[in-house]
């Protein structure tokens, strides 16, 4: 197992997510501030935010992030779209809505299309 110091990612979640818990009432993690990270390197390297299709490389136009969280029967990836687009009151905000229905098996199927890249939860 490879360990990373994330003492100074911790301390930008902690300033950042001040400022968003006092407007917000929302609690930012540090899988918001992946899912943000990610999805802007992905705007800027589109080949990276591409797909293996019958027909060769697709590049996608989207940044469609899916987050892999485990649930009662198994692991689902549901999407927030749109990802590199979105601030991160808004990430967070998709993050909890996903994460709270994933875990009351109230997803939909469109919940669960369209990612483009997946990362999985930090918990």
């Amino acid at each position: 197992m490879r360990e990373v110091d994330a003492g100074a990612l911790n301390g930008v979640r902690v300033q950042i997510a001040a400022a968003f818990e006092n407007k917000q009432s929302l609690r930012i993690k540090h899988t918001d501030l992946l899912i943000a990270l990610v999805a802007r390197v992905l705007a800027r390297h589109p080949r990276v935010n591409a797909s293996w299709t019958g027909d060769g490389i697709h590049n996608n136009a989207d940044v469609n992030i899916g987050l892999a969280m485990a649930v009662e029967d198994g692991v689902v990836a549901p999407v927030i779209p749109g990802a590199d687009r979105l601030d991160l009151g808004q990430i967070a905000a998709h993050r909890k809505d996903l994460t709270e229905r994933a875990r009351a098996g109230k997803l939909r199927q469109a919940d669960l299309a369209g990612g483009t890249f997946t990362i999985s939860n930090l918990g």
